[in-house]
């Protein structure tokens, strides 16, 4: 697994929404950080890194053991546990109730 993104904390936010698909309420769930250096794009040691301010998380695909392993605790309901061992999909699908196809 390689890390591509860094940040010096994080907060796991919860909402209750309505499902755009059925109109039942749902949870969904982001992470959010203060800051984070972003080194997805670089290729070698003359490229600098995006440097970033406050942001909210999408299309997590991995996260450190210490991380993923908090998600889960706190967010059981996410389709696709966050498992640093997995290399398929994100974790970004939270509504509970839509099973994927």
């Amino acid at each position: 697994m390689t890390l591509t993104l860094a940040a010096p904390s994080y907060a796991i936010l919860h909402a209750d929404t309505t499902c755009w698909k059925c109109g039942e309420s749902t949870r969904v769930t982001t992470i959010w950080v203060p800051s984070l250096t972003d080194t997805s794009d670089v290729e070698g040691p003359e490229e600098e890194p995006q440097i970033g301010g406050a942001a909210t998380l999408r299309h997590i695909e991995d996260l450190d053991d210490n991380v993923a392993a908090h998600v889960r605790e706190v967010a059981t309901w996410l389709k696709k546990p966050i498992d640093p061992s997995s290399s398929a999909g994100s974790a970004g699908d939270c509504s509970k109730h839509h099973p994927r196809a």
